[in-house]
């Protein structure tokens, strides 16, 4: 049975999904900074999108080696779909999500999880993004001498969630392909699900030739045009004000 929101989460379960595709030169670091988490997690879900480089030959090493490791092989069908198959896989109470070219900092899990512990009526945690150009294969972090920019934006994997959060959210829209995070973060902020945003790093987040975040794809700017406008026709729908800006912390 999953957790619903509000109740307490001491002794629940925690279920990181990755998603890869292609993602030979990364795959191991993106693992990596799951494995070495000071507050481990249950199970990785990592749903391979039929890759056709060394990814499924890398991924089937790591999973012999780590008995927590799923393999989920899925045709590729974009972020979105990958995100939604990894979620109906994974048995966690609690949903960590990290995209199979990107690292978490060594404490994520254990400092998103204790806020919340601390507070029941919180149901998602996340935090700053750190986008960089390297991360060092041993510390799996931007090495000294990388260019790195920090900001507070929609990422999913910055994100921690209480499973029920995706359950009464419906999962990402496969509609989209760039804006599904931020789709579904406004769809959480307009349920009046509660979150909160912690100050440390969430998430470094590579940034490379070939990559979605360097993509020129005119459908990026359309699809966050059209996340957004969605958003201000379900609050205007739902008689709710205004939306401070998100990911400010608390129910806007």
């Amino acid at each position: 049975m999953s957790l619903q929101p509000g109740v307490p989460r001491g002794g629940c379960r925690i279920s990181a999904v990755v998603t890869a595709y292609r993602f030979e030169r990364f795959i191991r670091a993106a693992i990596a900074s799951i494995q070495r988490q000071s507050r481990p997690v249950d199970e990785i879900v990592v749903v391979d999108n039929q890759s056709d480089d060394a990814t499924p030959v890398i991924l089937a090493e790591l999973a012999a080696q780590d008995a927590r490791i799923v393999l989920v092989d899925v045709p590729p069908r974009g972020p979105a779909a990958a995100r939604n198959r990894g979620l109906a896989a994974a048995r966690g109470d609690i949903i960590a999500m990290l995209d199979g070219d990107d690292a978490w900092p060594a404490d994520k899990i254990a400092r998103q999880m204790a806020r919340l512990e601390a507070e029941p009526v919180i149901d998602m945690v996340t935090g700053p993004t750190s986008f960089t150009d390297a991360i060092d294969d041993h510390t799996l972090a931007p090495p000294p001498g990388a260019r790195v920019e920090t900001v507070l934006q929609p990422n999913i994997g910055a994100c921690l969630y209480c499973r029920a959060v995706f359950e009464r959210l419906g999962g990402f829209d496969e509609s989209y392909r760039y804006a599904d995070d931020l789709d579904l973060l406004l769809r959480l902020r307009d349920a009046g699900i509660a979150f909160d945003t912690l100050p440390e790093v969430a998430l470094y987040h590579r940034r490379y030739p070939g990559s979605l975040l360097t993509t020129v794809d005119p459908r990026r700017s359309q699809e966050f045009v059209r996340a957004v406008a969605a958003s201000r026709r379900r609050r205007r729908e739902r008689g709710l004000p205004p939306a401070e800006p998100l990911l400010a912390g608390g129910v806007a």
